[in-house]
Parts: structure tokens; sequence; C-alpha cells
């Protein structure tokens, strides 16, 4: 499908309804919409995050864009009511994918043995804004889900949590790229 353009101020979303696909109106504060603009901040975070990576990333960039395509398509299908022949819907390819991403970039760190704070670096400190952001859209979709019945897709659910594994894993995997410590938590009575 072919999306154009021409005109942002329409004064459609005046009365605080907006069309989703398919022409139907709905409050924007419906659930529905609320996921939606969940995965558009999410979206957002990331093209931020891949603005703040080395121009020697060039990979990382890649699959992050393609992440942000994927991140679009998904927003187009909780969009959409009445799914339509040809549109994007998540797979099993997609979480598989994801899945081996997160093998790929966790195969060289070390063993975790406490949690890690979410620190270490300005764009370690990215991936784990963008876990904590996957996490929130993860609620989003599924109180959406609960609020119809059900997600239509359960791969909208298995794509999201790969996700955010995956944004954990970068967030780790930064810190050894930048030579850094990982600094994980500590329980107060072993704190300085």
């Amino acid at each position: 499908m072919s999306v154009i353009i021409n005109q942002v101020i329409t004064k459609q979303g005046d009365d605080g309804k907006t069309s989703i696909i398919n022409g139907k109106r709905q409050s924007k504060g419906c659930l529905r919409l609320e996921a939606c603009g969940a995965l558009d901040e999410l979206n957002a975070q990331l093209g931020l995050t891949c603005e703040s990576l080395a121009t020697s990333a060039e990979e990382l960039k890649n699959i992050l864009l393609t992440i942000q395509h994927q991140l679009f398509d998904l927003g187009s299908e909780l969009a959409t009511v009445e799914p339509y022949e040809g549109m994007w819907r998540a797979t099993d390819v997609h979480v598989s994918q994801l899945e081996n991403l997160c093998l790929q970039y966790n195969k060289d760190l070390g063993e975790l043995k406490s949690f890690v704070l979410p620190c270490g670096s300005p764009l370690a400190a990215r991936f784990h804004i963008l876990r904590t952001v996957t996490r929130r859209v993860e609620r989003d979709i599924v109180r959406f889900g609960e609020s119809v019945g059900e997600i239509s897709n359960p791969n909208i659910l298995r794509y999201i949590n790969r996700l955010s594994d995956l944004f954990f894993i970068l967030g780790r995997w930064v810190l050894v790229v930048e030579n850094r410590p990982e600094i994980l938590y500590v329980v107060e009575k072993h704190r300085l």
C-alpha cells in the first residue's frame, strides 16, 4: 500500500478522534491508539539511538533501520481493525530474526551475575531506554488486546518481547565495544 501525505494540517483530529486504517474514526484516547502511539515513541527513540552510533557501526545501524521499518509495519497491523490481503503481519520469521540477532550480539558477553544498571556510557543508556520503552509498548499492547478480547496475531507480542531482549543485549554489547565496565546492581548491605 502506497502512502501519500501532501498536507500535514488536516484539522480532522481537532475533535479528539482520528482515522485508523480502513477509515474508521476512533478516540485518540482508546487503547489501540495508545499502543500505536507508544510504538511511534519507540521508533523515534530508536532513530535517536541510530543517529548516536559511530559511523563505523554501519552494520548495526542497518539492522536498527530495518527494525524501524518493522515498527512502522507493526503499528499498521495494530491500527488495522479488519486485516486486508497483502498487509504486513509479524511472523515467526520476524521473531526468529530477532532471536538470531540476540544470539549474535550476546555470544561474546560475559555471564551475568547480577542485574545491570542502565548506564555505563551514553549509548548503553540509550539502549536501556529503548528496552524500557519497548516493555511499556508491550504492556500497552497487552491492555489493548485485553480490551478487544485478544491480540489477533500472537507474533506481535513475541516480536516486541524479543526486541526488548535485543536492546538489553545491545546495551551490554556497546560497553564491550567501547571498552567500558558494566555496572552491576549491588544490594545495599554490600554497597560502599
